[in-house]
């Protein structure tokens, strides 16, 4: 039985500025819960849809999409929502935040200075 709680598996909400912090607590999060290959795609998705083992990675794959964007404030969710694996979510979400210059790491220094 899945609680409240289990939905929102980190305090704080990605947002422009926390990528790395959030990237972080959401693996150790999902690592905790066994479900980490669905993120480095470990996991594949099995061609046959009518298996009982697709079943299985459909419930788990959608289980993992709603904890990342869950875990998404309002305005960033919206970009990310509609990508059917939670291992395109990810990746989809680390090359949005993270390039050469990476902005939301220079936030961090900043603010800490």
């Amino acid at each position: 039985m899945l609680h409240s709680s289990d939905n929102q598996l980190v305090s704080e909400k990605l947002n422009l500025y926390n990528y790395h912090d959030w990237a972080r607590a959401i693996l150790l999060a999902i690592s905790g819960r066994g479900k980490q290959k669905f993120l480095t795609g470990e996991i594949k998705q099995p061609s046959d849809k009518n298996s009982s083992a697709w079943v299985q990675w459909d419930t788990d794959n959608s289980l993992v999409c709603s904890w990342l964007i869950n875990a998404m404030s309002p305005q960033i969710k919206r970009s990310f929502m509609y990508i059917p694996t939670a291992k395109d979510i990810w990746d989809a979400v680390r090359d949005s935040y993270v390039d050469a210059k990476d902005l939301s790491q220079l936030f961090n220094l900043r603010r800490r200075i």
